[in-house]
């Protein structure tokens, strides 16, 4: 019984894997919309090459699209097909830049301006507004304010008292 039951068990595995894994394979196969949506359209237009298609009949759109479907034919990978177009038609083809070189600071510079706006906002409303500084200066002035003023009354007083004789 062991001997029937084997080749059952096997074919049964064989057909699992099939079934699971197959149609995997084709759901992670490399699509022309999947690395043209990366794309700026080369007519002016300033738009993704996938939407440029989509919205109105753009030829260098249609063009990139098809080139790069005979490229995914032909067996190249994402990162081969955009290094080709990269060196063919400039870095301004990528809809963002790459994340090496000075193209870092495309990336970097707007954090940083948030973070350093951010610090000065603080330091602006801790300085005038939660420390208290202007309140303490102000009360130091009006105990000042009061003594010059006490001092000048008793004057005026004594003033005052002198000149009624």
């Amino acid at each position: 019984m062991n001997a029937t039951c084997r080749p059952k068990s096997a074919a049964v595995l064989l057909i699992i894997f099939t079934v699971l894994f197959i149609p995997a394979i084709k759901a992670f196969a490399l699509t022309a919309g999947e690395i043209t949506k990366g794309f700026t359209c080369t007519c002016g237009c300033n738009m993704l090459v996938s939407a440029c298609e989509g919205s109105m009949e753009c030829a260098p759109a249609k063009e990139i699209t098809d080139q790069v479907a005979q490229m995914i034919e032909t067996g190249q990978s994402k990162e081969e097909i955009i290094q080709y177009f990269v060196n063919t038609k400039g870095e301004q083809i990528l809809a963002a830049p790459t994340k090496k070189g000075f193209n870092l600071t495309a990336w970097i510079l707007p954090f940083l301006a948030i973070i350093l706006g951010a610090g000065g906002i603080y330091l602006f409303i801790d300085k005038c507004l939660i420390s208290g500084k202007d309140t303490d200066d102000e009360s130091k002035d009006s105990d000042k304010k009061q003594v010059y003023e006490g001092k000048y009354l008793d004057l005026f007083k004594k003033e005052l008292k002198d000149f009624e004789l």
